[in-house]
């Protein structure tokens, strides 16, 4: 571990946290971190390992990373990924504000007092800024052809939230880690347990220090790369030329199912995040193989 390899890898944090949302969101791109196999993490891996430290052992062989190096960056930027995207940004907002929503419309909710049984510091507070916080978190407070800047946010409603739960959040996270150093070796060693995520980074990394791995002399290895890398090349070149080029389906429709099992569909509603400009994809469940889950 070096000062170096600690500085990247808090770099390629700050760079999947920061790039997440606008690639997601407003490039509407194929998420950065949406499985246990983000592409944020691994492409960046795979452009280190293919492109930059090859060129950095050609400028001068002490400026190469070492293979050691290479896992405490991927470590590092793997532990951020558990932040943005389908992380914790993707549930924590709705927690701690739609309670309020959930208040005024729903009548059980009106007769029990949920809202005022949670602890003060636990929910926003919505009492000074109502109609900026509460309705302007559901509706937006974006206008056509202009969004919000941070200024804009109502931080009132979310800075004692934020204050309370950031650091509950930083010792749940250090916890989780110590109790994975607890159990680390009796899985590993005693009941010999595969960890899928880990023999995969291993494999990238292996052998590096002595030239390229192993992995990337296999032959078989590039034929997939490329097979996978071909189809979306022709339809990234689709989306900017369709009249001269054909796309290439990445997903199945399953909405002919809807007749045999309407339960599997009525589940894919029911779990969809719908957006208001999402159109039919809300309602027609497919499977999506360039995202890996389950298209919505």
């Amino acid at each position: 571990m070096t000062t170096r390899s600690i500085v990247l890898g808090l770099l390629g944090a700050c760079l999947v946290c920061g790039l997440t949302y606008v690639n997601d969101h407003v490039m509407r791109q194929t998420y950065l971190v949406g499985s246990g196999m983000p592409p944020a993490a691994f492409g960046g891996a795979l452009i280190l390992l293919l492109a930059i430290n090859p060129g950095l052992r050609l400028l001068k062989k002490r400026f190469e990373l070492a293979g050691a190096e290479i896992a405490v960056i991927l470590a590092l930027t793997l532990s951020a990924c558990c932040i943005p995207g389908a992380g914790l940004l993707e549930t924590f907002p709705d927690v701690v504000m739609m309670p309020h929503r959930i208040a005024k419309t729903d009548p059980g909710w009106r007769a029990e007092h949920i809202v005022a049984k949670a602890p003060r510091h636990m929910l926003t507070d919505v009492s000074e800024c109502e109609d900026r916080a509460l309705t302007g978190y559901v509706q937006g407070l974006s206008t056509p052809g202009r969004r919000i800047s941070p200024s804009d946010v109502p931080w009132s409603a979310w800075a004692c939230t934020l204050a309370f739960w950031i650091p509950l959040v930083l010792l749940l996270w250090l916890a989780l880690l110590g109790m994975s150093l607890v159990v680390h070796r009796h899985w590993s060693d005693h009941e010999q347990l595969p960890f899928p995520i880990a023999t995969f980074a291993e494999s990238l990394i292996s052998g590096t220090d002595h030239g390229a791995a192993p992995l990337y002399r296999n032959r078989l290895f590039w034929i997939g790369c490329g097979g996978v890398c071909l189809v979306h090349l022709v339809n990234y070149a689709h989306a900017w030329w369709p009249e001269q080029l054909v796309r290439i389906p990445v997903a199945f429709d399953l909405l002919s199912l809807k007749e045999l099992c309407p339960a599997f569909v009525r589940a894919c509603r029911a779990t969809c995040r719908c957006r208001s400009d999402s159109g039919p994809s809300c309602t027609t469940p497919s499977r999506d193989f360039s995202r890996g889950s389950a298209s919505r």
